[in-house]
């Protein structure tokens, strides 16, 4: 995946440090044995946060030094903020040598992981390491390939049936209107990935002043849409979705919409979020007048090799 050496960033006591094989660190005497906690680990083909791709790492260490550290000083205060320094002590020190880190445990399914540990792994890690600031640069350039779009459409309804949307089909006493088949909720996580990907909007790509988008099936715009945004090197981790409208009631097709999605953007089924919002008789939603869809989607650039 990257070309980059051996590390751990771990916690001893009440601090946390990155190490590397034959490090050796200064810390506050502890108990025998030390108590490490691995908060993640890299080398060339992985870089692994949180459980359980850490269960299998281990970083042995030595003791190579017991011995005081310097003195400290405290202070001694006395009336109006005054203080003198007073003699303090010595505080015992522990010099630990970082002798080996491994990751013992290499499963077939690690051929599949990304930059962290796993396809949906960044959802899945409970401890980060300190502040990015202070990371290897390798890890800002991970955090790099990471975007989100926000998409939102919005079309009138006007009387008589089928509806679409989310690229299925609803008989109801109302359709969308629009230049194309005028699918709000495609529309939506069409310009949600276009967004995510620094491309131009759904607007843009195809405009309601062209002829050839007339009664187009908004899937076909879609699947356009990620084809430019795959030749990029992102794919679609999940998206969710909230659809405002007051026909038809989206509950009893929301399981038929999450297919039809997934199945466009090649992600699974539970990978795509749907709420149908009513509008509760306010404005134009709540009138039956107006459908408006906003998504927001999460991509993940694909590095050479991974």
């Amino acid at each position: 995946m990257f070309n980059m050496e051996k590390y751990a960033v771990i916690k001893l006591g009440s601090k946390q440090y990155l190490v590397h094989e034959g490090d050796e660190i200064e810390l506050e005497r502890q108990k025998s044995p030390l108590k490490i906690d691995v908060l993640l680990y890299a080398d060339e083909s992985d870089v692994l946060i949180g459980n359980p791709y850490l269960s299998a790492v281990s970083v042995k260490t030595s003791v190579l030094e017991e011995k005081l550290g310097k003195k400290v000083r405290v202070a001694r205060f006395k009336k109006k903020s005054r203080y003198d320094k007073v003699k303090g002590h010595r505080q015992p020190i522990s010099v630990v040598k970082i002798d080996k880190i491994s990751n013992s445990e290499k499963k077939e399914e690690d051929k599949e992981k990304t930059a962290f540990g796993s396809k949906f792994g960044i959802f899945e890690y409970n401890k980060m390491p300190f502040g990015l600031k202070n990371a290897p640069a390798t890890f800002q350039r991970i955090m790099d390939d990471i975007r989100v779009g926000l998409g939102f459409d919005s079309h009138r309804i006007e009387a008589g049936g089928p509806i679409r949307i989310g690229g299925v089909e609803i008989e109801c006493d109302g359709h969308l209107v629009g230049h194309s088949d005028a699918d709000v909720l495609l529309h939506a996580v069409t310009d949600a990935i276009l967004g995510a990907a620094g491309l131009e909007d759904i607007g843009q790509l195809f405009p309601n002043t062209s002829a050839s988008n007339k009664n187009r099936d908004s899937s076909e715009m879609l699947r356009a849409a990620l084809s430019r945004v795959r030749s990029l090197g992102f794919r679609v981790i999940n998206i969710d979705c909230v659809l405002q409208t007051e026909v038809p009631k989206i509950s009893p097709h929301k399981r038929e919409i999450q297919s039809r999605i997934a199945s466009l953007l090649g992600i699974q089924a539970d990978a795509v979020g749907i709420k149908g919002k009513s509008g509760e008789g306010i404005g134009e939603i709540g009138k039956g007048n107006l459908a408006e869809a906003t998504v927001v989607a999460l991509l993940v650039r694909s590095r050479p090799g991974n």
